[in-house]
């Protein structure tokens, strides 16, 4: 359980990295718009995140992931 916790912590502070990037480029009705877009996508992808955490426990996190789908070279 906490490795999951810790990589959504990551996947979150870089989704918040982005949308405050997002929120800077677009002004007013677009500005919100990209943030709702920046939401739903890091949603996905900390979803993604949370089924590789349940299929690879590991703490070594994207690093195992790839060991897994391509083999250890």
């Amino acid at each position: 359980m906490i490795r999951r916790a810790s990589n959504g912590a990551a996947t979150a502070s870089i989704c918040a990295v982005g949308l405050a990037q997002l929120e800077g480029l677009a002004s007013g009705v677009w500005a919100a718009l990209a943030v709702a877009v920046g939401a739903v996508l890091c949603f996905f992808l900390a979803r993604v995140f949370a089924r590789l955490c349940e299929t690879v426990p590991s703490g070594a996190g994207p690093i195992a992931y790839l060991s897994r789908a391509f083999g250890k070279r």
